[in-house]
């Protein structure tokens, strides 16, 4: 089983700052389709976020994240 995915931001205490948002996973479907998930970081100072477990659907964490770091995440990803 793998290890849970702890942001950088979380590791160095700065749990305000964390958006929720690791990385991104990207699935094919078939003829060339994307289903692009975000790797959401496992701290549980994101337990109260509606938006929750290993991966979700890239633009579910884009419009219901509550994290007080998303913000600033949105503000430079293109979803």
């Amino acid at each position: 089983m793998d290890a849970p995915e702890v942001s950088l931001l979380c590791r160095e205490d700065a749990h305000q700052e964390c958006g929720h948002w690791v990385g991104a996973q990207v699935k094919l479907w078939g003829r060339g389709r994307r289903q692009p998930n975000a790797i959401l970081c496992q701290c549980a100072c994101h337990s109260a976020c509606p938006v929750t477990g290993r991966l979700a659907p890239d633009e579910l964490w884009n419009s219901d994240c509550s994290c007080p770091g998303a913000a600033r995440f949105r503000g430079f990803r293109e979803v």
